[in-house]
């Protein structure tokens, strides 16, 4: 397996984890063990609007989702057998 945890998960988390699957490892992601930066998106009344932080993790965590496991800090302990502490 190989467990993804970082900064900015619209890029930098996105891109390694899509490239470790390219690559054919079990990836699982720590969803609460990334975070994001707020982003512009655009609408289709042709106007700039921002999305926060937590909208972009958000939108960010359910991309990954088509290849990779989405866990919990908590969730992964347990799947790797080791004591919170």
């Amino acid at each position: 397996k190989l467990v993804v945890v970082g900064v900015d998960c619209a890029q930098c988390v996105n891109s390694t984890t899509g490239h470790g699957a390219d690559l054919g490892y079990d990836i699982v992601v720590m969803a609460d063990a990334f975070a994001s930066y707020g982003m512009d998106k655009w609408e289709t009344e042709g106007l700039w609007a921002s999305v926060n932080a937590e909208e972009t993790n958000q939108l960010a965590t359910g991309v990954l989702r088509d290849y990779a496991t989405i866990v919990s800090c908590e969730e992964l302990s347990i799947m790797f057998h080791v004591k919170a502490g």
